[in-house]
């Protein structure tokens, strides 16, 4: 959409594009094509701050374990009367596994949970908001490891709590030495929180609201719909429960295979039939040759039958056949 018919005929506004909402189109490598809702600075910076809890929850508990294992420690083999060099080996101990927790916590606490999650940690699970790549499909380890290794940069620039400190206190962190500025005391009490200016500038002029992370990893966050967690649909048609009962036993679907079902089987009640057949015709095709089909097969209900098979157990999906049959034999004898 232009805003030239409200610009007085003005033909530099005329080609202008204005971006209504943040709603973006995604054509998957198997020519399906879906539409997204690209989330904004303030509902990530929302779940950010929630996962910084969960990651201060999980810091504390990990701390009050090892202190109740130096305790136990000093209790059982010291019984209390432990020299002062013991003591200071399970401090020094108690020291290292926390700075370790905090590490392993700032830098892998996002890349497990986006990998594991499909995209999301507990806080974007709250927000109700997850990473996607480019291509539509859930975040691959590397792309994990990217848009969270780059957090750091996303923060720049570092703005240092001190100078929220009143001029009358200066004195309590200058006392020992005049001549240090008051940049070299803030580092020295690592006095600084990130402002996030650059990943805030990187959204604005971005269309998908990507920070630097983002651009790196290839990744973009969107609003979670129904597909964020495999669902299995009851299907009732007959037909594709034979069909599903057809597929190989041995059949595995991958990650993205089921990834790219999940999303059409969510939203396949959107769109008319004809619709349906036309978005799923082009992957139908690759997967009938693959299982060696050869008499025609309607692409929508082919993909229905696979997506049943990648997430059931191929002897309930029998048992779903089974019960159609038996449901429709039941139906015909009364018809009759």
């Amino acid at each position: 959409m232009s805003v030239g018919s409200q610009a007085g005929g003005n033909g530099l506004a005329s080609k202008v594009p204005v971006k209504l909402d943040q709603r973006i189109w995604v054509d998957t490598p198997e020519q399906i094509r879906f539409q997204y809702q690209t989330v904004g600075g303030l509902t990530r910076g929302m779940a950010l701050a929630l996962d910084l809890i969960f990651m201060a929850l999980l810091l504390a508990g990990l701390t009050a374990i090892a202190g109740l294992l130096s305790f136990l420690v000093l209790w059982l083999f010291a019984f209390g009367s432990a020299g002062s060099a013991v003591v200071d080996a399970l401090f020094g101990l108690g020291s290292g596994f926390y700075l370790i927790a905090l590490f392993l916590l700032w830098w892998f606490y996002g890349v497990i949970q986006e990998y594991a999650f499909r995209g999301r940690t507990w806080g974007k699970m709250l927000m109700q908001i997850q990473v996607l790549g480019l291509d539509g499909r859930t975040p691959t380890l590397a792309q994990c490891v990217w848009r969270n290794f780059l957090r750091l940069a996303d923060g720049l620039p570092f703005f240092p709590i001190i100078f929220l400190i009143p001029a009358d206190d200066f004195s309590l962190v200058e006392n020992s030495q005049r001549s240090r500025t008051i940049i070299e005391a803030a580092a020295e009490r690592s006095t600084f929180f990130p402002t996030f200016g650059v990943a805030i500038l990187a959204m604005m002029l971005t269309t998908r609201n990507q920070r630097l992370g983002d651009l790196f990893a290839g990744t973009m966050v969107v609003e979670t719909e129904s597909y964020g967690t495999p669902m299995v649909p009851v299907y009732q048609d007959p037909e594709l429960l034979a069909l599903a009962d057809r597929l190989p036993r041995g059949f595995h679907a991958s990650r993205e295979l089921v990834d790219t079902l999940s999303l059409f089987v969510s939203r396949r009640g959107r769109f008319t039939l004809e619709r349906r057949r036309e978005i799923a015709r082009h992957l139908a095709a690759v997967l009938a040759v693959e299982f060696g089909f050869t008499e025609p097969i309607d692409p929508d209900l082919l993909l229905g039958a696979v997506y049943l098979r990648a997430v059931c157990d191929p002897n309930k999906v029998t048992a779903l056949y089974e019960a159609s049959r038996s449901k429709r034999s039941a139906l015909s004898g009364i018809s009759l």
